[in-house]
């Protein structure tokens, strides 16, 4: 049986053999210069090479504009499924517990730092960078329907008065939750840690609506919670995937190294578990990282620190754009932007990183789907990392202390706990942004396929032709 490798080379010599056939070579690569087929087992590695031998690389960033303008409602209903299918599974492999009166009454204390991985807590959404961690943002932060300003706004003291999560905002018909911050303080956890700073989480709102029914399963709980929280918005998510590929932003927020290099130590966390064969016993070298591979990450933490980005591996590129400009052209989508509009205005985004990237490159085609590349395998990764949020973190802190399992103290203890839930998670999100690629993929392919077909027949007629003209007398 042919290995994984020997296929994948003779599917791209396949393909460039049926494009020569057709005249249709324009930079054409041999079969080994495809990164997938050695250096990956990342099947969107795979399609994404697929793009570039079937001569459709271009068609990637038009792509990329529809997941984020037209198909990003349908991709958190499926994910939003997944968390729900995970968490489900993950109470009832530890014997679901209805909620106690005592839980209800004093609600559950967690430390911020662990819902906050990165603390997000400290940038203000009324920023002017502020629309690459928050959406709908204006004055009145508590109203905000997304439960990350809304959480900032607790923290921070700019709540107006108002601690409630649900009815409020107009997320869902009752109040779900009640969040209070306490800094400074003096508690001990269920573990014996003392905390100083924690947030006290309360649902007493949430069962009081419910007929006082104190042994309403966390299930339920758990399902409405989820529903009243959007996690992905269009704007925000662009955002971030060019400020994760280019580094433009960061140095802007004086994010700290420390704190990119736990971002990319997360990210590379979760890329081996969404990689990981279902069959494979996940163990503790998923999460933890070797000398090399530690330093590779640091540097990355440094390059992207002083908005660098590191191009085949030794040459790097500074790109300087004004996070204003940025801002202002995406901000220009609202409620009243058509979808043709909020596509183009997303293109332009992307376009005026792109070109300004690639204007001193001496290959441009090759810097460029390079960077799409990026872009493409980023929004997987961004969409993803909605799992380390406050809003999906603060729901998986809950679960652990109703259930009265081991806390996580660190980040690898959370992934190592929760292990299951993020596998699902991403490879959901994979294979959702798997099967968009792989529709266009089959239309380039069927194009090619045609086009192969009629110039076979063409060919076959020039025969015939041919062969029909020697029958004929000579002085014809």
């Amino acid at each position: 049986m042919a290995n994984l490798k020997d296929v994948k080379s003779d599917i791209f010599g396949t393909i460039n053999s049926f494009r020569v056939l057709v005249n249709d070579y324009p930079k054409l690569k041999t079969n080994n210069s495809y990164s997938s087929i050695s250096n990956s087992n990342d099947p969107i590695d795979f399609i994404i090479d697929l793009f570039n031998s079937l001569g459709g690389i271009e068609d990637l960033q038009s792509i990329l504009m529809d997941i984020l303008v037209n198909q990003l409602d349908q991709i958190e209903a499926e994910v939003k499924e997944s968390v729900k299918s995970s968490i489900k599974e993950y109470i009832s492999c530890n014997i679901e517990p209805s909620v106690t009166d005592e839980n209800i009454r004093n609600g559950i204390d967690i430390p911020l730092k662990d819902v906050d991985l990165f603390n997000q807590m400290r940038k203000s959404p009324l920023d002017d960078d502020g629309g690459l961690y928050y959406f709908d943002v204006d004055n009145n932060l508590s109203k905000s329907t997304d439960f990350n300003v809304f959480f900032y706004s607790v923290v921070n003291n700019q709540n107006n008065g108002n601690n409630i999560w649900g009815k409020h905002q107009d997320v869902w018909k009752n109040d779900i939750l009640t969040l209070s911050f306490t800094e400074n303080g003096n508690t001990t956890s269920d573990d014996g840690r003392v905390l100083h700073n924690y947030i006290t989480v309360n649902m007493d709102k949430y069962y009081n609506s419910n007929g006082n029914d104190s042994a309403k399963k966390l299930i339920e709980f758990n399902s409405d919670y989820i529903n009243s929280v959007k996690f992905f918005d269009s704007k925000n998510l662009t955002t971030k995937i060019i400020d994760k590929i280019f580094g433009v932003l960061k140095s802007s927020n004086k994010r700290t190294k420390d704190e990119l290099l736990l971002e990319s130590q997360v990210e590379a966390i979760i890329d081996r578990l969404s990689n990981a064969e279902d069959d494979v016993e996940i163990d503790d070298s998923y999460f933890s990282f070797s000398n090399e591979q530690y330093n590779q990450l640091q540097r990355q933490a440094e390059l992207k620190k002083i908005g660098v980005n590191e191009y085949n591996g030794d040459a790097t590129i500074g790109l300087q754009i004004k996070i204003e400009d940025l801002l202002t052209t995406i901000g220009n989508i609202d409620e009243n932007t058509s979808l043709i509009e909020q596509t183009k205005l997303v293109n332009d985004c992307f376009e005026e990183v792109i070109n300004s990237a690639t204007e001193n490159s001496n290959d441009k085609f090759s810097f460029k789907t390079n960077l799409i590349k990026s872009l493409i395998k980023e929004l997987t990764m961004s969409l993803t990392m909605i799992i380390a949020s406050p809003k999906v973190y603060t729901l998986l802190a809950v679960n652990t202390k109703l259930l009265g399992l081991k806390y996580p103290t660190d980040i690898n203890s959370f992934f190592s706990e929760n292990q299951n839930l993020i596998s699902n998670v991403t490879k959901s999100i994979k294979d959702i942004v798997l099967s968009i690629l792989m529709k266009k993929i089959i239309k380039l392919a069927n194009g090619l396929i045609a086009n192969v077909g009629a110039e076979l027949l063409k060919e076959q007629l020039l025969k015939q032709k041919k062969y029909m003209l020697s029958l004929l007398p000579i002085n014809i």
